[in-house]
């Protein structure tokens, strides 16, 4: 509620000043924007926050853009915000300097984490690629890195620790290469062993006696 409150506080001075600039009442200017007097007030006293569904209203009303309500604070983290975003990481969204402007205007607390958010990344990338670079080039005194916890180290380790003799790898091996053996010559002796014909001319059928007479009488 604390941050609520030191948020609100700089934006509920300017709605007075502009309230009082245009020569309106809390009930006139209550009445425009469409909320009770009684909240513009806490509002004005910084004992409730602006939405920016608000902050829009009042800007239409005052005539005059959102950024108007913007501190010398805000300005700075503006620009922190246009560095941040500035990183090719992202190119892909399409960010504009006006919606900067608007996240912190509307939401100075959520720019702000957001911007932390980044550093942190920033910071810890910084870290990993300087450690990487460090490892590449094999230089032995890598802070805070044991160079035997290396992945490679370790498999380097277990390979001679072995003497590169693993026997129930090799057996494995072995055996299903044998099986992989005994399946190609099975596929093979059978592309080899003949086929019987698909079709065979009818055998000729024996002539019954009568039949024989009736061509010996011809």
């Amino acid at each position: 509620m604390a941050e609520v409150t030191r948020e609100s506080s700089r934006l509920g001075a300017k709605v007075r000043a502009l309230r009082r600039r245009e020569q309106l009442t809390q009930v006139q200017l209550a009445e425009r924007i469409g909320i009770s007097p009684s909240y513009l007030n806490l509002i004005e006293s910084n004992r409730r926050p602006l939405p920016a569904t608000l902050l829009i209203k009042l800007a239409q009303v005052f005539d005059v853009d959102v950024h108007a309500f913007a501190t010398d604070e805000d300005a700075h983290v503006v620009s922190d915000l246009l560095e941040a975003f500035s990183d090719p990481l992202f190119e892909a969204y399409g960010l504009t300097a006006v919606e900067m402007r608007e996240l912190v205007t509307t939401n100075p607390a959520l720019a702000r984490a957001v911007l932390a958010l980044y550093r942190a990344y920033q910071s810890q990338r910084e870290s990993t690629e300087s450690l990487a670079s460090r490892i590449i080039e094999g230089q032995e005194g890598v802070i805070g890195v044991d160079r035997a916890q290396l992945p490679s180290e370790e498999v380097n380790d277990l390979i001679q620790k072995h003497n590169n003799h693993f026997p129930d790898l090799e057996e494995g091996a072995e055996e299903l290469w044998t099986r992989g053996a005994a399946r190609s010559r099975s596929r093979t002796r059978s592309r080899c062993s003949p086929s019987r014909p698909a079709w065979s001319a009818p055998r000729p059928t024996p002539s019954s006696p009568r039949t024989s007479r009736a061509r010996s009488r011809a």
